[in-house]
């Protein structure tokens, strides 16, 4: 993953995570307004029955749908019958679905106007006991029976059109009209269901940190791992009775140049490896040379140590141990070189040099000298 695959997911995640919460944010507005518009119809319809209480006037009428409600009222003046006709938009708005209720709140009105400032302030009582924070203000507009419109506005609140605006009617004409402002800030409308905003952020903080993490896992550079050089075996070759020491030591060099000197160590004759304790080890006539004296090894006792001495730090793993010891038969297991691991010890203990098998990882085993287990002990 390249930084500006990261970059693209990382810009990706974060619109995303606007989006979505754009849309929550629009959810929690539409909210905020209904449930302010509903506690002003409560608001209104509180006033109206406590201007019935003041006045003792009490009934009980059912309520009806609003499209059974006539559009067309006559109203007997003094001039005589007058016919007004209802705006069915204004109709659906009107805080009662009952006629006889709309002329008894026309009634209650004309003789008792609101009062602006009083109704804003039971509105905002009751927006603070739903949790919303906000300032609001109430404005009240009437339209007498000749046309003449009187309006009152409360003194607190900022009127800007701009604000969320809730309207109901009052009136058999509805004739009067209640106003209502709400200007709530950011931080309200977060608070109004804060739950989808918080989970929104959690996985917008979850979904980065995978992001980083995956870059890293996927970017990280190898680790350096030090690769050391092949064995170095230090070999004591006698050729016609004459000792030559030879140390082969891996070096950065082609396998062209490399050929030659193995093919050259292949064909010394007689090829002697000096053990511990003067025990020198003829691989060749398979015998073990300890102070003049010489004791046989088998054949398969004679390949395994030629095996282990030949190999990198005398480690070897199971499928070259079957390979060269078995010939690679098919039904060996690796449990047989256990015991013959453990002959092979006994008989070069008694030429005077301790030797051990252990199992060194999971599919290897490493040859050990009992006198660097001693010391490994001691130290």
């Amino acid at each position: 993953m390249t930084k500006n695959e990261l970059l693209s997911c990382v810009i990706g995640v974060i619109i995303l995570s606007l989006l979505v919460g754009a849309y929550f944010y629009q959810r929690n507005k539409m909210g905020i307004h209904k449930q302010a518009e509903n506690l002003f119809v409560q608001m209104l319809q509180e006033e109206m029955e406590r201007k019935e209480r003041d006045l003792n006037l009490f009934h009980l009428f059912a309520e009806s749908s609003s499209d059974t409600l006539p559009l067309k009222i006559c109203i007997t003046i003094a001039e005589g019958k007058k016919a007004y006709e209802v705006d069915s938009l204004k109709s659906k708005k009107n805080i009662s679905r009952n006629l006889r209720n709309r002329s008894i709140h026309s009634i209650l009105c004309e003789k008792s106007h609101l009062l602006p400032d009083s109704l804003n302030e039971h509105w905002r009582s009751m927006l603070k006991k739903d949790h919303i924070d906000t300032e609001s203000a109430v404005r009240v507009q009437m339209e007498n029976l000749q046309g003449r419109i009187v309006s009152s506005s409360s003194h607190d609140g900022v009127w800007d059109t701009s604000l969320e605006v809730v309207t109901s009617y009052i009136g058999n004409r509805c004739e009067i009209e209640v106003i209502g402002l709400l200007a709530f800030s950011w931080k309200t409308i977060l608070w109004y269901h804060w739950q989808p905003f918080g989970w929104i952020v959690i996985c917008l903080l979850l979904t980065l940190l995978f992001i980083c993490f995956y870059y890293k896992m996927v970017n990280r550079s190898p680790e350096l791992k030090e690769v050391p050089y092949e064995v170095v075996v230090e070999k004591e070759v006698v050729v016609e009775k004459e000792v030559i020491r030879e140390i082969i030591v891996e070096k950065e060099t082609s396998p062209e140049e490399k050929v030659p000197l193995i093919k050259q160590i292949c064909k010394v004759e007689g090829q002697l490896y000096s053990l511990r304790h003067g025990v020198v080890f003829d691989a060749q006539n398979r015998v073990l040379n300890c102070n003049g004296k010489k004791m046989s090894l088998s054949p398969q006792q004679c390949q395994i140590l030629k095996l282990f001495l030949d190999a990198p730090d005398y480690t070897v793993t199971d499928e070259d141990i079957i390979k060269f010891i078995w010939k690679g038969q098919s039904n060996v297991q690796i449990n047989m070189f256990c015991s013959a691991g453990n002959k092979l010890g006994k008989r070069l203990e008694q030429a005077g040099c301790g030797v051990c098998f252990r199992r060194f990882g999971s599919d290897r085993y490493r040859m050990l000298f009992i006198d660097d287990l001693v010391d490994n002990d001691l130290t």
